[in-house]
């Protein structure tokens, strides 16, 4: 044994040092594991309501731009793809139940922002067989990438987030009319395999231009999933005004 001068012991020269032992590590693995599984869904619907809210603030603006669009054509709301009786499809901005966005669209004056119709909660599973195409996520990202090519005057088209109600589907071609009647909501589509919210969620845009949102289910008409077919968008329509009177 050596001692300091001031009398310290000192100890041995070499002291014996011991680590982590394997089940010490696989412990503090198992916990790090545990605290990440407990965190990750609280985390995921955290910024999955984070995507609701700017979802409801995209339709929030097309709500504003139909009633502008209304201020200027005698009340009455933009033609679907549809429904030209009155207006030629080709015309049209959201066209038919598929939410396809031409470039000469009725809206372009008073929304030409091509970010604000997508959602930012959209996903696809690609390659829909009953198409046999792919089909892009309508994420805000997507929906200006697709714009950059053709531009505001061209002749591609981007697909909107949002499906339109056909005038056909009981709804008035006069937007006061319409007031409490859903216009516009998120793409739920089992046909194009097309989801927004993790068939979870929905938001609704009435004619009155406020917005709701209402739990999904992704059974096919349950709520407001549909593959396209007639029947199945005339029952989510109605469970959309239903949804109305329930808040």
């Amino acid at each position: 044994m050596k001692y300091s001068f001031l009398g310290c012991f000192r100890g041995p020269e070499r002291l014996n040092r011991r680590g982590f032992t394997l089940i010490e590590l696989l412990i503090v693995v198992a916990i790090i594991a545990l605290l990440i599984a407990i965190l990750m869904p609280t985390l995921r619907n955290a910024k999955e309501a984070a995507k609701r809210v700017v979802c409801a603030a995209h339709l929030k603006n097309i709500g504003l731009a139909m009633h502008y669009y209304a201020d200027d054509h005698r009340r009455h709301i933009p033609p679907s793809g549809n429904a030209g009786q009155y207006v030629a499809a080709t015309t049209s901005w959201i066209q038919a139940a598929a939410g396809q966005m031409e470039s000469y669209g009725v809206l372009h004056p008073y929304l030409n922002e091509p970010t604000l119709y997508g959602c930012p909660s959209a996903e696809s599973a690609g390659y829909a067989p009953s198409y046999g195409t792919t089909f892009p996520a309508r994420t805000p990202e997507a929906l200006e990438k697709e714009w950059q090519g053709a531009g505001w005057k061209g002749t591609g088209r981007a697909r909107a987030a949002y499906i339109y109600r056909e005038t056909m589907q009981e709804a008035s071609v006069i937007l006061d009319e319409n007031s409490r009647r859903g216009l516009f909501m998120d793409t739920d589509h089992l046909d194009t395999l097309e989801w927004s919210h993790w068939w979870e969620w929905v938001n609704i845009l009435y004619g009155d231009g406020h917005v709701s949102g209402a739990l999904n289910t992704p059974v096919l008409a349950e709520r407001f999933t549909y593959n396209g077919g007639t029947a199945f968008e005339k029952l989510i329509w109605q469970h959309a005004d239903e949804h109305f009177y329930s808040n």
